[in-house]
């Protein structure tokens, strides 16, 4: 059996917590894929830039590990500027888990469903304001790619 990094298995397992139930392989696959890991599990530079992820790994984006401790307690506005796990949990809650579709290239999000989660989790003011920065850079990325 494979072992695979900390990044991969925390994401595995927060999903699973979310009713998204994925192999360690795929959610390796869909990281790759998605440009939040390089094929060596190495954040990505677009990853870090956009505070999805950090140099500090802790799923979802780099929580330092002062911080993290006290994170459930904290205000969601307040992270460094950067998006929280609870910036990732307002969107990721709003999937189907048909979202995730097995295709012949390997594991992908449909783009309607992540566009419709972040778009709603976006009008209901659910994201932190570094949340909400991050989430739309990713929502214009989706629509300037099409269907």
């Amino acid at each position: 059996m494979k072992e695979y990094p900390l990044i991969i298995t925390d994401m595995q397992q927060y999903l699973a917590s979310k009713g998204k139930i994925l192999t360690n392989k795929q959610v390796y696959k869909l990281l790759v894929k998605s440009n939040l890991i390089n094929s060596d599990c190495s954040p990505t530079q677009w990853a870090m830039e956009q505070g999805f992820i950090s140099v500090n790994y802790s799923f979802p984006e780099g929580l330092h590990p002062e911080t993290k401790e006290n994170s459930q307690d904290a205000d969601i506005n307040t992270n460094n500027g950067k998006m929280t796990d609870h910036d990732v949990d307002a969107v990721l809650s709003k999937m189907p888990t048909d979202a995730f579709v097995e295709t012949d290239k390997g594991l992908s999000i449909r783009k309607q469903d992540l566009r419709k989660a972040i778009s709603e989790s976006i009008k209901r003011k659910q994201l932190s304001q570094a949340g909400a920065k991050s989430w739309s850079k990713v929502l214009q990325s989706l629509k300037k790619g099409g269907e």
